[in-house]
C-alpha cells in the first residue's frame, strides 16, 4: 500500500548522503521530519485505532541501490490510539510497528514509500 499523499515526496539529502557512512542517520533523519500523511502508517495498523506520531522512530533494515534507485526497508515504531477498546472511556495507546519500502530515485531524489508488514503480531 503506498501512501494517499499526492504530493511528489523526495529525499534529497538522503540521495547526496549515499553512500556515505551518515547515508543511515540521514535517511533516518529527513524521515523523521516528514508530515505524518506521507507515510502509510495508518494502513500499518491491526487494532482501528489512529496513528500518534508524537513519538515515531525508524530503524534502517536492508539497504540496495542500483544504478537507478535506492531502495531500503526501515520499520517505523510508534503509538496507535485505540479508542473504546472496552478499558474504560479513556483511549488506549499501544505499541505499533510497521515496514516500510522506501525507493528513492538516484537522480531526482523522488521517493515511493509503500507498506510491506503491517506486524500482525504486535
Amino acid at each position: 500500500m503506498e501512501c494517499a499523499d499526492p504530493t511528489p515526496l523526495r529525499l534529497p539529502a538522503s540521495l547526496a548522503a549515499f553512500p556515505s557512512p551518515t547515508f543511515s542517520a540521514t535517511l533516518l533523519q529527513e524521515l523523521a521530519t516528514l508530515p505524518a500523511t506521507a507515510l502509510p502508517l495508518q494502513q500499518g495498523l491491526t487494532r482501528g485505532g489512529v496513528v500518534d506520531d508524537t513519538h515515531l522512530t525508524f530503524s534502517l533494515l536492508h539497504l540496495e541501490a542500483t544504478a537507478e534507485e535506492i531502495s531500503v526497508r526501515v520499520g517505523a515504531l510508534f503509538t496507535e490510539i485505540v479508542i473504546n477498546c472496552g478499558c474504560g472511556d479513556e483511549p488506549h495507546p499501544l505499541p505499533a510497528w510497521c515496514e516500510l519500502e522506501i525507493r528513492i530515485h538516484r537522480q531526482s531524489a523522488a521517493t515511493r514509500i509503500t507498506l510491506i508488514d503491517p506486524a500482525p503480531w504486535m
